[in-house]
C-alpha cells in the first residue's frame, strides 16, 4: 500500500534532494526499479492496477524530474 511505503520512498527521495543541495553541492544519482515496469506503470503480467510500491517510485520519479527542469542538476 502506498501509505506504508511513501515515507521510504517519496519522503526519502525529498531529503535526499534536500540534502544534495544544501551548502556544498553534491551529486546525488538515483536509480530507479521502474526499469523492471512496462510503459503502463506495471510489471509485466502484473494485473491492470498500480500497486503502492510502484505508485512510490513514480510520485519519486515525477519529484526528480521536476527538481531537474527547475535547475537542480
Amino acid at each position: 500500500p502506498y501509505a506504508s511505503l511513501r515515507k521510504s520512498n517519496v519522503v526519502a527521495t525529498y531529503e535526499a534532494l534536500k540534502f544534495a543541495a544544501c551548502g556544498t553541492k553534491k551529486i546525488l544519482n538515483f536509480v530507479s526499479t521502474l526499469g523492471t515496469v512496462d510503459s503502463n506503470g506495471l510489471e509485466p503480467g502484473m494485473p491492470a492496477k498500480l500497486g503502492g510500491y510502484n505508485a512510490t517510485k513514480i510520485v519519486s520519479e515525477h519529484i526528480l524530474t521536476r527538481a531537474r527542469t527547475n535547475g537542480f542538476s
